[in-house]
């Protein structure tokens, strides 16, 4: 459906909206990391499904604004 890539030094970002099988919208975050060290590349995702998305989204407003906000 969509994807969107981030790249920040050894680590790629990636969001994806995509589809389920049954046809409910998901987002996918997967993070990957290059390690010179050992020249292996690491991949962590992580999938929020429709019924969770808005809290999802909501507790990541709030730690987006703690984080660019501290007191």
């Amino acid at each position: 459906m969509f994807s969107e890539k981030i790249r920040a030094g050894n680590r790629t970002y990636f969001f994806d909206a995509k589809k389920a099988a049954n046809g409910k919208p998901y987002v996918k975050f997967t993070e990957s990391k290059w390690s010179s060290k050992d020249e292996t590349r690491t991949r962590s995702q992580l999938m929020v499904f429709e019924d969770d998305l808005e809290k999802f989204a909501k507790a990541f407003a709030r730690v987006f604004r703690t984080v660019n906000n501290p007191r």
